[in-house]
Protein backbone atom coordinates (compact mmCIF):
# COMPACT_ATOMS: atom_id res chain seq x y z
CA UNK A 1 0.00 0.00 0.00
CA UNK A 2 1.43 3.76 -0.89
CA UNK A 3 2.92 5.34 2.41
CA UNK A 4 1.28 4.28 5.81
CA UNK A 5 -1.65 3.58 4.53
CA UNK A 6 -3.14 -0.36 5.41
CA UNK A 7 -5.12 -2.43 3.04
CA UNK A 8 -8.21 -2.89 5.80
CA UNK A 9 -8.78 1.12 5.39
CA UNK A 10 -10.96 1.24 2.59
CA UNK A 11 -13.93 -0.77 1.84
CA UNK A 12 -12.67 -3.49 -0.60
CA UNK A 13 -15.23 -4.05 -3.08
CA UNK A 14 -14.48 -2.03 -6.56
CA UNK A 15 -11.06 -3.83 -5.90
CA UNK A 16 -12.49 -6.93 -6.02
CA UNK A 17 -14.19 -6.33 -8.89
CA UNK A 18 -11.35 -5.42 -10.66
CA UNK A 19 -9.26 -8.87 -9.22
CA UNK A 20 -12.50 -11.28 -9.72
CA UNK A 21 -12.63 -9.57 -13.51
CA UNK A 22 -8.97 -10.65 -14.51
CA UNK A 23 -7.94 -7.08 -16.23
CA UNK A 24 -5.76 -6.72 -13.97
CA UNK A 25 -3.16 -8.75 -15.47
CA UNK A 26 -3.31 -6.41 -18.06
CA UNK A 27 -0.82 -4.01 -16.01
CA UNK A 28 -2.63 -0.96 -17.64
CA UNK A 29 -3.78 2.08 -15.98
CA UNK A 30 -5.96 2.69 -18.93
CA UNK A 31 -7.91 -0.57 -18.64
CA UNK A 32 -8.41 0.33 -14.59
CA UNK A 33 -9.76 3.67 -15.98
CA UNK A 34 -12.35 2.32 -17.98
CA UNK A 35 -12.78 -0.45 -16.02
CA UNK A 36 -13.78 2.34 -12.81
CA UNK A 37 -15.35 4.65 -15.17
CA UNK A 38 -17.56 1.40 -16.41
CA UNK A 39 -18.90 0.38 -12.48
CA UNK A 40 -19.08 4.71 -11.62
CA UNK A 41 -21.68 5.18 -13.86
CA UNK A 42 -24.20 1.71 -13.81
CA UNK A 43 -26.30 4.06 -11.73
CA UNK A 44 -27.70 5.17 -14.23
CA UNK A 45 -29.41 1.72 -15.75
CA UNK A 46 -32.00 1.55 -12.64
CA UNK A 47 -32.16 5.20 -12.06
CA UNK A 48 -33.57 5.08 -15.70
CA UNK A 49 -35.97 1.99 -14.42
CA UNK A 50 -37.37 3.75 -11.35
CA UNK A 51 -38.21 6.82 -13.58
CA UNK A 52 -40.27 4.94 -15.58
CA UNK A 53 -41.65 2.46 -12.84
CA UNK A 54 -42.62 5.72 -11.50
CA UNK A 55 -44.54 6.58 -14.61
CA UNK A 56 -42.19 10.05 -14.74
CA UNK A 57 -42.65 11.65 -18.13
CA UNK A 58 -40.64 10.99 -20.65
CA UNK A 59 -39.32 14.55 -20.93
CA UNK A 60 -38.86 15.05 -17.36
CA UNK A 61 -36.90 11.42 -17.20
CA UNK A 62 -34.78 12.62 -20.20
CA UNK A 63 -33.91 15.36 -18.40
CA UNK A 64 -33.31 14.65 -15.18
CA UNK A 65 -31.06 11.96 -16.75
CA UNK A 66 -28.77 14.79 -18.68
CA UNK A 67 -28.72 16.99 -15.61
CA UNK A 68 -27.69 14.12 -13.28
CA UNK A 69 -25.25 12.63 -15.54
CA UNK A 70 -23.25 15.67 -17.12
CA UNK A 71 -22.84 17.95 -13.77
CA UNK A 72 -19.54 18.38 -12.67
CA UNK A 73 -19.97 16.48 -9.16
CA UNK A 74 -20.93 13.42 -11.47
CA UNK A 75 -18.30 14.11 -14.14
CA UNK A 76 -15.55 14.52 -11.58
CA UNK A 77 -16.35 10.83 -9.75
CA UNK A 78 -17.46 8.84 -12.86
CA UNK A 79 -13.75 9.69 -13.97
CA UNK A 80 -11.67 9.51 -10.89
CA UNK A 81 -11.20 5.87 -9.88
CA UNK A 82 -11.96 6.22 -6.19
CA UNK A 83 -15.09 4.61 -5.49
CA UNK A 84 -17.55 7.38 -4.66
CA UNK A 85 -20.39 6.74 -7.27
CA UNK A 86 -20.37 2.83 -7.01
CA UNK A 87 -22.63 2.82 -3.74
CA UNK A 88 -25.43 4.97 -5.58
CA UNK A 89 -26.25 1.91 -7.88
CA UNK A 90 -26.83 -0.60 -4.61
CA UNK A 91 -29.05 2.92 -2.91
CA UNK A 92 -30.90 3.18 -6.16
CA UNK A 93 -31.77 0.03 -6.52
CA UNK A 94 -32.81 0.26 -2.73
CA UNK A 95 -34.65 3.04 -3.29
CA UNK A 96 -36.72 1.25 -6.06
CA UNK A 97 -37.36 -1.81 -3.46
CA UNK A 98 -38.13 0.06 -0.36
CA UNK A 99 -40.16 2.79 -2.06
CA UNK A 100 -41.32 2.13 -5.86
CA UNK A 101 -42.53 -1.62 -4.71
CA UNK A 102 -46.00 -1.99 -3.57
CA UNK A 103 -46.41 -3.63 0.13
CA UNK A 104 -47.15 -6.90 -1.10
CA UNK A 105 -44.02 -7.17 -3.28
CA UNK A 106 -41.70 -5.78 -0.53
CA UNK A 107 -42.73 -8.13 2.13
CA UNK A 108 -41.49 -11.39 0.66
CA UNK A 109 -38.40 -13.47 1.36
CA UNK A 110 -36.61 -12.41 -2.05
CA UNK A 111 -37.12 -8.60 -1.51
CA UNK A 112 -35.60 -8.83 2.11
CA UNK A 113 -32.70 -10.71 0.90
CA UNK A 114 -31.89 -7.92 -1.53
CA UNK A 115 -32.74 -5.11 0.93
CA UNK A 116 -29.90 -6.43 3.24
CA UNK A 117 -27.82 -7.41 0.28
CA UNK A 118 -27.92 -4.03 -0.96
CA UNK A 119 -26.83 -2.51 2.10
CA UNK A 120 -24.32 -4.26 2.69
CA UNK A 121 -22.41 -3.89 -0.96
CA UNK A 122 -23.28 0.02 -0.81
CA UNK A 123 -21.34 -0.03 2.55
CA UNK A 124 -18.40 -2.27 0.91
CA UNK A 125 -18.48 0.16 -1.75
CA UNK A 126 -18.27 3.62 0.17
CA UNK A 127 -18.47 4.01 4.17
CA UNK A 128 -20.67 6.98 3.28
CA UNK A 129 -23.30 5.20 2.40
CA UNK A 130 -24.08 4.93 5.71
CA UNK A 131 -26.05 8.48 5.97
CA UNK A 132 -27.81 7.08 2.48
CA UNK A 133 -29.08 4.21 4.31
CA UNK A 134 -30.07 6.66 7.38
CA UNK A 135 -32.15 8.79 5.18
CA UNK A 136 -33.51 5.80 3.36
CA UNK A 137 -34.67 4.12 6.66
CA UNK A 138 -35.84 7.20 8.21
CA UNK A 139 -37.96 7.87 5.50
CA UNK A 140 -39.51 4.30 5.26
CA UNK A 141 -40.65 4.46 9.08
CA UNK A 142 -42.13 7.43 9.11
CA UNK A 143 -43.61 7.45 5.46
CA UNK A 144 -43.35 4.03 4.22
CA UNK A 145 -45.13 0.91 4.81
CA UNK A 146 -43.61 -1.35 7.44
CA UNK A 147 -41.45 -4.28 6.81
CA UNK A 148 -42.61 -7.12 8.66
CA UNK A 149 -40.94 -7.91 11.91
CA UNK A 150 -39.24 -11.40 10.44
CA UNK A 151 -38.60 -10.03 7.35
CA UNK A 152 -36.81 -7.11 8.89
CA UNK A 153 -34.56 -9.68 10.92
CA UNK A 154 -33.95 -12.08 7.91
CA UNK A 155 -32.71 -8.76 5.65
CA UNK A 156 -30.28 -7.53 8.93
CA UNK A 157 -29.17 -11.35 8.91
CA UNK A 158 -28.46 -11.09 5.61
CA UNK A 159 -26.29 -7.52 5.72
CA UNK A 160 -24.58 -8.93 8.71
CA UNK A 161 -23.54 -12.08 7.09
CA UNK A 162 -22.23 -10.22 4.11
CA UNK A 163 -20.10 -7.66 6.03
CA UNK A 164 -18.93 -10.13 8.41
CA UNK A 165 -15.52 -11.14 6.31
CA UNK A 166 -14.47 -7.67 5.76
CA UNK A 167 -15.34 -6.95 9.81
CA UNK A 168 -13.14 -9.70 10.35
CA UNK A 169 -10.58 -9.17 7.96
CA UNK A 170 -10.12 -5.42 9.39
CA UNK A 171 -9.90 -6.30 13.01
CA UNK A 172 -8.20 -10.01 12.83
CA UNK A 173 -5.81 -9.81 9.62
CA UNK A 174 -4.80 -6.27 8.86
CA UNK A 175 -6.23 -3.88 12.02
CA UNK A 176 -7.23 -1.84 13.37
CA UNK A 177 -9.09 -0.81 10.10
CA UNK A 178 -10.42 2.39 11.77
CA UNK A 179 -8.22 5.57 9.99
CA UNK A 180 -10.85 6.98 8.09
CA UNK A 181 -13.65 7.17 9.89
CA UNK A 182 -11.53 8.40 13.40
CA UNK A 183 -10.28 10.56 10.53
CA UNK A 184 -13.41 12.18 9.39
CA UNK A 185 -15.67 11.46 12.57
CA UNK A 186 -13.49 12.40 15.11
CA UNK A 187 -11.12 14.55 12.86
CA UNK A 188 -8.38 12.30 14.27
CA UNK A 189 -5.58 12.50 11.41
CA UNK A 190 -2.26 11.03 12.67
CA UNK A 191 -2.09 7.50 13.35
CA UNK A 192 -2.92 5.98 17.02
CA UNK A 193 -3.68 2.92 18.75
CA UNK A 194 -6.80 4.49 20.08
CA UNK A 195 -10.54 2.99 19.33
CA UNK A 196 -12.86 4.74 17.36
CA UNK A 197 -15.15 5.27 20.25
CA UNK A 198 -12.42 6.46 22.41
CA UNK A 199 -11.07 9.23 19.73
CA UNK A 200 -14.49 10.46 18.96
CA UNK A 201 -15.13 11.04 22.72
CA UNK A 202 -12.06 12.43 23.35
CA UNK A 203 -12.45 14.80 20.42
CA UNK A 204 -16.32 16.25 21.50
CA UNK A 205 -15.80 15.64 25.01
CA UNK A 206 -13.53 19.08 25.68
CA UNK A 207 -15.89 21.41 23.10
CA UNK A 208 -18.03 24.11 24.12
CA UNK A 209 -21.48 24.45 22.28
CA UNK A 210 -20.04 27.45 20.54
CA UNK A 211 -17.22 25.54 19.61
CA UNK A 212 -18.96 22.36 18.11
CA UNK A 213 -21.61 24.78 16.37
CA UNK A 214 -18.15 26.80 14.53
CA UNK A 215 -17.16 23.08 13.36
CA UNK A 216 -20.08 22.62 11.61
CA UNK A 217 -20.72 25.60 10.33
CA UNK A 218 -17.01 25.48 8.62
CA UNK A 219 -17.84 22.10 7.43
CA UNK A 220 -21.21 23.07 5.85
CA UNK A 221 -19.07 25.98 4.27
CA UNK A 222 -16.89 23.96 3.14
CA UNK A 223 -19.38 21.41 1.30
CA UNK A 224 -21.54 24.24 0.20
CA UNK A 225 -18.68 27.41 -0.74
CA UNK A 226 -19.18 30.43 1.12
CA UNK A 227 -22.67 31.45 1.71
CA UNK A 228 -22.11 34.86 1.42
CA UNK A 229 -20.65 34.60 -1.97
CA UNK A 230 -23.80 32.79 -3.93
CA UNK A 231 -26.77 33.73 -2.21
CA UNK A 232 -26.68 37.42 -3.28
CA UNK A 233 -25.94 36.32 -7.14
CA UNK A 234 -28.78 33.08 -6.56
CA UNK A 235 -31.07 35.73 -5.08
CA UNK A 236 -30.29 38.46 -7.74
CA UNK A 237 -30.55 36.43 -11.09
CA UNK A 238 -33.64 34.83 -9.52
CA UNK A 239 -35.34 38.18 -9.20
CA UNK A 240 -33.92 39.03 -12.53
CA UNK A 241 -36.04 36.20 -14.02
CA UNK A 242 -38.86 37.20 -12.53
CA UNK A 243 -38.41 41.04 -13.42
CA UNK A 244 -37.69 39.86 -17.20
CA UNK A 245 -40.57 37.20 -17.17
CA UNK A 246 -43.03 39.89 -15.70
CA UNK A 247 -41.59 42.25 -18.85
CA UNK A 248 -42.19 40.17 -21.33
CA UNK A 249 -45.52 38.98 -20.25
CA UNK A 250 -46.67 42.69 -20.08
Amino acid sequence: MIGDWLSSDRPPLQTGYFLFSGLVELHSNLIYQIFSTELQTLWIIPLFIILNELKVDRFASFTTLIVLMFNGITLVHSLFTWPKLLPVFYLILLFGILYCDNETTKNNIISSLLIGSLSALALLTHGGSVFALLGLGSGLLLFGPKLRYKLFVLSLICFLLILAPWLYYQHSIDPPGNRLIKWHLAGIIPIDNRSFRRAFLDSYSTLSIMQFLKLKLTNLISVSGNISDWVPALVKSTLGGLYQGQSNYS
